[in-house]
């Protein structure tokens, strides 16, 4: 077990990652990304995969904007799914 003090950042309290800590995780200097889990009143902390994809992500106000216009806004052409939906596909025979 590895006993680190919070330390005061404006309003807050944080846990600086020193260097210790990052060789312990195996994180990389350059990029110390980290997953964040509270399980059972436990801080869990580790090395982010390299292939995980975030399935999370955020948006200005600007791009929720846009994104609910492009939701909203009518198709120009439905041929294409016509034709997803009329002709056969690569597994029927």
């Amino acid at each position: 077990m590895i006993l680190r003090e919070l330390k005061k950042l404006g309003n807050s309290k944080c846990l600086p990652l020193d260097k210790t800590l990052q060789e312990v995780l195996g994180l990389d200097p350059e990029n110390p990304v980290v997953n964040i889990t509270i399980k059972n009143n436990r801080l869990i902390i580790e090395k982010a995969r390299e292939y995980e994809e975030p399935n999370r992500f955020l948006l200005d106000d600007k791009q929720w904007e846009q994104f609910n216009k492009a939701l909203e806004t009518r198709p120009e052409s439905l041929s294409n799914i016509k034709k997803l939906l009329n002709e056969p596909g690569v597994f029927d025979e």
